[in-house]
């Protein structure tokens, strides 16, 4: 297998498990003034997750309803973040008292939040044109932007998918960088497998095949082949796909739907080593009444 994207370094950022990344973002909330947590990592890696699963702990620990607020940078322009222009009857002070005068301003975005406890998460930053990453940039440093201030039980998380195939425009102004604090996501098979046992979701077909080769639960040799490759959403969606078919697909069908999670090559090597497990026993039934060891 080719080098690994999460074993590369990215802005110097310090490497964090998911576990870990959770508890460095509910800190960050703690210091949300001083501190904008950005999580790199490969597509599928759990980034996303990770600021939920913070937002539920908040939430626990705190008694108080605590929400996040996401948005992909990648499908706004400047205007999304920053709000429309408006024109409207204001009181201004001039220099012969006050008077009410036409102005324009920007009208903040109605996602924005108003009050509450939470996080703003603002995911595919590096995917951002320039426009918006700066207006974000103003967010970031100041917490308000024209007549819109962030709520003060909020606090801001970014996210990027790293890698040449995904960064569009590099995260290269020193300006930029040094108004967030970079941490870079890795995943271990046997913290997935432990995390992944007390889904409801889990299967034990994928369970087990993770558990004897641990090499496929994150295979980014096809990101600039331009193919289908396996990220930990992916097995946990096979899955969630193996539980709710209950034995009406057949191996062909199975190879044709999961080649399109993980690549075909991938996909044949899953489905033959669930076979080998009871090469007696017709394929489907195999999946379907699985029990794992």
């Amino acid at each position: 297998m080719s080098e690994k994207i999460e074993d590369k370094v990215f802005y110097g950022a310090s490497m964090a498990e998911p576990e870990e990344a959770i508890e460095l973002i509910r800190l960050g909330w703690k210091c949300r003034d001083l501190y904008v947590p950005h999580l790199l990592g490969g597509p599928g890696i759990g980034k996303t997750e990770v600021v939920y699963e913070a937002a539920r702990r908040d939430e626990k620990e705190s008694g108080e309803k605590c929400v996040v607020v996401t948005r992909e940078l990648s499908q706004m322009d400047q205007f999304d973040v920053m709000g429309a222009l408006i024109v409207e009857d204001r009181e201004i002070e001039t220099e012969s008292g006050f008077r009410t005068m036409k102005i324009t301003d920007f009208a903040p975005p109605v996602f924005f939040p108003r009050a509450g406890r939470g996080y703003l998460f603002f995911d595919e930053f590096s995917r951002a044109n320039k426009d918006v990453q700066n207006v974000v940039m103003n967010l970031l440093l100041y917490r308000k932007m024209g007549d819109y201030t962030l709520p003060e039980k909020f606090s801001i998380v970014l996210a990027s998918n790293i890698g040449d195939s995904f960064q569009t425009n590099d995260i290269d102004d020193p300006a930029h960088i040094s108004r967030q604090q970079f941490i870079h996501m890795k995943l271990t098979a046997p913290k997935w497998l432990s995390w992944y046992k007390k889904q409801e979701c889990m299967h034990p077909v994928v369970y087990d095949f993770i558990s004897n080769k641990p090499n496929f639960l994150y295979d980014d040799k096809g990101f600039n082949a331009r193919t289908s490759f396996a990220t930990p959403r992916d097995w946990v969606k096979m899955g969630s796909v193996l539980n709710r078919l209950s034995g009406t697909a057949s191996q062909k069908q199975l190879l044709q739907m999961f080649s399109g999670y993980i690549g075909k090559a991938n996909a044949s090597i899953f489905l033959d080593f669930i076979a080998q497990q009871d090469d007696s026993i017709p394929l489907e039934k195999v999946l379907y009444s699985y029990a794992s060891v």
